[in-house]
């Protein structure tokens, strides 16, 4: 049997050691529609919600990729939470969480 669209998830299952967000929420560009004068944001297929992009440090000390974007569907910019006292990165937990193959 293939697997067809997203699979559900928690936060634990795919961060059992938690995330760290580098940078800030940023629009995701469609780069089918935008041009080198114009970026267009992308618009999510199912929802017709924005997508917005965020890079996370995975804490999983044997993870392959520390490094993971992860695409946010909203609409409007996702404000993070605020960066704790003498902490370099701010930990986030997302909800709602989905895989999606290709």
């Amino acid at each position: 049997m293939a697997i067809r669209g997203a699979i559900r998830m928690t936060n634990e299952d795919a961060f059992a050691y938690g995330t760290f967000m580098l940078g800030e929420v940023e629009p995701m560009r469609d780069f089918d529609r935008s041009t080198r004068e114009q970026a267009v944001q992308a618009v999510d297929r199912d929802t017709g919600e924005l997508v917005w992009t965020v890079d996370v440090v995975d804490a999983d000390p044997e993870a392959r990729d520390r490094t993971v974007r992860v695409k946010i569907t909203a609409p409007v910019q996702p404000v993070p939470p605020e960066t704790l006292p003498g902490v370099p990165f701010r930990p986030v937990e997302f909800e709602g969480l989905s895989a999606t193959p290709y």
